[in-house]
């Protein structure tokens, strides 16, 4: 009987589920139905890119281009696809795209460069653009088989302030650099000008700003400074193509007591634009954040471009070392005034410890010791007993 009433419960259970799981079918399928599924591209087309991340700040008749800005189209079918790219942006604004049309075998990709313009009548404002790649078949007319799209934001300021930048070289000449200006926003840096010609004049919105010079991929200047409306403001850049790396100051050690002896410095000078004139090293060194007596380790009538590595060794202080902390730095002269510095490399001077002292004695004196020793208290204990007997 408690068999029966047990498996009657176990049965009554499993229909209670069962009848609860069918209810919560159909709140599945309506979920699933609301829900946003993963957005995929249609007909085999997609974009990437970073076209999506930037946050346009321009004024009326203002533009932006640089290769920096851009999308990615893929061609994600087992087809060829020919693709035309649209804009969608307010009135007086223009996206500029390059190329607008163009074929995509099966498995390819093509980047397109955006750039943006603003015309005069421009209204201020805050607004959404976007970009859109349609995909047609190859030869099958102008039948739209996918598409995908990106949208950035774009903000319309009504006050400004101008700014011109400049690159020159050491010897003051225009410096042909790839300038990148970066309006300062919290912690973010927005790309708001560009040039490839050393030069750079525009109408900017009042704020803070970072403009950076570069000769192939390496940067060669830099400034920050603050804008206000109505402000006009110069900038003049120095570029510096010659540096100094691998700057390292290796200190060599007495053995016997583990005592600074010397240190060997090795570095490179890096140059990477044109010949310079009258090159000298200076080392600068310093004790506690107390400056060292500065000494002339290289100098060349003429600095070649590439890499010239060079090397100052048995360096000693003035005083010689005391406990502290040392740091070396070096300065590059050219023609006799400051032009780059390199990083400052730090030493730990401490006196060595009795321990220190006797673990790098030769053993032979370590015994030798240790035996005279034990000779010395036999002899005291012998004395003390004659003495008392």
């Amino acid at each position: 009987m408690n068999k029966a009433l047990e498996r009657m419960t176990r049965y009554s259970e499993r229909k209670w589920w069962v009848r609860h799981l069918a209810a919560l079918i159909p709140i599945v399928v309506v979920l699933s139905l609301l829900l946003p599924a993963p957005v995929q591209a249609e007909g085999g087309i997609a974009i990437s890119g970073n076209f999506y991340r930037q946050n346009f700040r321009l004024l009326p008749g203002e533009s932006l281009s640089s290769p920096d800005i851009y999308v990615q189209v893929f061609n994600n079918s087992d087809t060829p696809m020919r693709v035309r790219m649209s804009t969608q942006v307010p009135p007086g604004v223009e996206l500029i795209l390059s190329p607008v049309n163009f074929q995509l075998p099966p498995g390819g990709q093509q980047k397109v460069e955006v750039g943006i313009a603003l015309s005069h009548e421009a209204v201020p404002g805050e607004y959404a653009v976007g970009i859109t790649a349609d995909s047609y078949p190859e030869g099958e007319g102008f039948v739209l088989a996918g598409a995908a799209q990106q949208q950035a934001k774009l903000t319309i300021f009504g006050e400004a302030g101008s700014v011109s930048i400049v690159t020159l070289t050491h010897e003051g000449e225009l410096f042909r650099a790839i300038v990148r200006l970066f309006e300062q926003i919290e912690a973010e840096s927005v790309l708001c000008g560009y040039s490839e010609t050393g030069t750079l004049e525009m109408r900017l919105v009042p704020g803070d700003y970072l403009v950076e010079s570069y000769f192939e991929d390496t940067k060669v200047a830099e400034e920050s400074f603050t804008l206000a409306a109505d402000e006009e403001k110069n900038i003049i850049l120095t570029a510096r193509t010659a540096y100094i790396v691998g700057f390292s100051a290796v200190p060599n050690y007495y053995t016997e007591t583990e005592k600074v002896a010397f240190v060997n410095l090795k570095y490179t000078i890096k140059n990477i634009y044109q010949p310079l004139k009258d090159v000298e090293v200076i080392l600068k060194g310093s004790l506690d954040g107390t400056a060292l007596d500065g000494i002339s380790i290289f100098s060349l009538s003429t600095l070649n471009t590439g890499n010239t590595g060079a090397s100052y060794n048995n360096y000693i202080p003035p005083q010689g070392w005391e406990d502290g902390t040392y740091g070396f730095k070096l300065e590059l002269l050219v023609g006799g005034e400051l032009y780059t510095t390199s990083l400052v490399e730090e030493l730990e001077v401490v006196a060595p410890t009795t321990a220190t002292i006797l673990s790098n004695l030769p053993l032979a004196i370590i015994i030798g010791g240790g035996v005279l020793l034990v000779i010395i208290i036999v002899l005291l204990v012998l004395l003390l007993r004659r003495r008392r007997a």
